[in-house]
């Protein structure tokens, strides 16, 4: 598949088992976004109801594609085109029913709005409301070779015929022991959650 914003909504309703995207996420509050004129992708209407609130908050949260860096820098995106920013609220839209399991392997893709009594207005929502069954997701920014150490053990794991929650954990302790404890700290082999 290719790295387009197109190309991963054209998997609404050809959901695979698991999706594993590797690029650059975002979430941005309100205060973030006010400051910055550039992010004209984000719905910033004041005065909304329930449903219009969660949507708001769900297109300040979003993964980056190709292209993306136009639309980034205000440039005019032609009509009927993709700008390469998929947002969660876009996410939430597309038809991932049959997906066991979404890992986004970039940072703070499990951030968003918190909504008391709600939960979490990010990327996992989008997903949940998708359809995804599973995902594993980053709290803060993560570092590019812990980051890979983790996903190669992780899915060695689940080649080996381990649940993902054994997968995943045997994997963190993997990335912990490595080097004689170089990534032992939290900062590394906590960075990434799986949720439910």
């Amino acid at each position: 598949m290719q790295a387009t914003e197109s190309s991963l909504k054209a998997l609404s309703a050809h959901a695979p088992h698991i999706l594993h995207i590797a690029t650059h996420g975002f979430y941005f509050t309100e205060k973030q976004v006010k400051r910055q004129n550039v992010l004209k992708f984000i719905n910033t209407d004041a005065g909304l109801t329930a449903a219009e609130t969660e949507d708001k908050a769900l297109s300040r949260s979003g993964l980056l594609f190709a292209g993306a860096n136009s639309a980034l820098r205000g440039l005019d995106i032609p009509l009927g085109t993709d700008d390469g920013i998929l947002t969660a609220k876009e996410i939430s839209q597309i038809d991932l029913r049959g997906l066991d399991l979404v890992v986004l392997s970039a940072c703070k893709t499990g951030n968003g709005d918190i909504n008391q009594g709600e939960g979490v207005f990010g990327l996992q929502r989008g997903f949940k409301k998708a359809g995804a069954q599973s995902l594993i997701m980053s709290l803060w920014e993560v570092a590019d070779e812990a980051t890979q150490i983790l996903m190669t053990s992780f899915y060695d794991n689940l080649l080996l015929g381990q649940s993902r929650h054994t997968a995943f954990h045997n994997a963190q302790q993997h990335l912990r022991a490595v080097d004689g404890g170089r990534f032992n700290h939290p900062q590394f082999w906590a960075a990434f959650v799986l949720l439910d």
